[in-house]
């Protein structure tokens, strides 16, 4: 199960278990109504950055059970996946 993991050390000092495919500077979004925190890696098109896209879950020390959650739904900004 573990052969196409990884740990992660966060910037902050949380570790992560996520893919293999993860990369330095990517980053983790923890997204309202997801079973676990998100990878996400910009994705650059020529100069400009075109958005983020998803590499896949992780466990994210803190984060898995609604910890990191400390705003109300009403806060919540939109984002679209494509």
């Amino acid at each position: 199960m573990l052969r196409t993991r990884r740990v992660f050390v966060t910037s902050d000092g949380n570790l992560e278990l996520g893919l293999e495919t993860a990369r330095v500077g990517g980053g983790v979004a923890v997204i309202h109504g997801s079973g676990a925190p998100l990878i996400l890696r910009e994705n650059m098109g020529g100069d400009e950055m075109k958005g983020s896209e998803v590499v896949g879950q992780c466990y994210l020390e803190d984060a898995m059970y609604g910890e990191a959650f400390t705003w109300s739904e009403s806060e919540v900004d939109g984002i679209t996946l494509i």
